[in-house]
C-alpha cells in the first residue's frame, strides 16, 4: 500500500491505537489504509495516549541498538528488548504505527544514541518498511542495519507465535539477530 501515491498508511499495535489510527484515518482528507491484525494481542497504550499522522512513539529507550517496529511484532520488539537487557543489551523500541508517512525525525534521534538500527516487520523484507528506512539511513546517516521479515516466501496461516517462529520473526529470533548486529557494531 505505501507504493500507491498519496496513500496514508497506518499500523497500530494494541486496541488502543487502532482506536486512533480510525480516528486520524476519518478525519484525514485521501485513502488511508489501516493495517490490522486478525487477533487481539496484547494492550499496553491508555486511552489517554495520543497520536498522529507521520508520528511515532519510543516505548523502551536504550543505547544500544534501535528496534523499528509496527503493529503486532511492536510486542515481539519489547519482548526480545527484554531478554537482550539480559545480556547487557539495552535496545531502544520505536513503535512506527504511521508508515507513511513515518516519523524521520525519531529515527535520527535513536540513532544519535545507538548507531545500529534492526527493523523487525510482518512483512515481506524486499520494499518493505525496513527498506524504507535503510535507505534514510544510507543517505543520512549509514548505521549497521539487518532486517526481519519474510525472506521472499509466501506467509502462511496458523498458530500466530508458531507461524512467527517458523518464520524467524518472533521476540526469540530478534533478539538474537539484534545481539548479532551489536556485535558487529562494536566490532566495527
Amino acid at each position: 500500500m505505501t507504493t500507491l501515491p498519496n496513500m496514508k498508511v497506518l499500523a497500530p499495535a494494541d486496541t488502543e491505537s487502532a482506536r486512533a489510527a480510525f480516528d486520524i484515518a476519518l478525519a484525514t482528507p485521501g485513502p488511508v489504509f489501516t493495517r490490522l491484525m486478525r487477533d487481539p494481542l496484547y494492550d499496553f497504550y491508555s486511552s489517554k495516549e495520543s497520536f498522529v499522522l507521520g508520528g511515532s512513539k519510543t516505548i523502551r529507550t536504550g543505547n544500544d541498538i534501535t528496534i523499528a517496529a509496527y503493529g503486532d511484532m511492536v510486542i515481539q520488539a519489547l519482548q526480545a528488548a527484554d531478554m537482550l537487557s539480559n545480556k547487557g543489551i539495552e535496545a531502544e523500541v520505536i513503535d512506527f504505527y504511521s508508515i507513511k508517512p513515518w516519523d524521520k525525525a525519531a529515527l535520527e534521534n535513536s540513532l544519535s544514541k545507538t548507531n545500529a538500527l534492526l527493523v523487525a516487520e510482518n512483512h515481506q523484507r524486499r520494499n518493505g518498511f525496513g527498506y524504507e528506512l535503510a535507505v534514510c539511513c544510507l543517505e543520512n546517516k549509514p548505521v549497521p542495519i539487518s532486517l526481519i521479515g519474510l525472506d521472499d516466501t509466501f506467509g502462511e496461516s496458523g498458530a500466530y507465535l508458531k507461524t512467527l517462529k517458523k518464520f524467524g520473526m518472533d521476540a526469540d529470533a530478534i533478539a538474537e539477530k539484534a545481539e548479532q548486529l551489536v556485535n558487529r557494531k562494536r566490532m566495527a
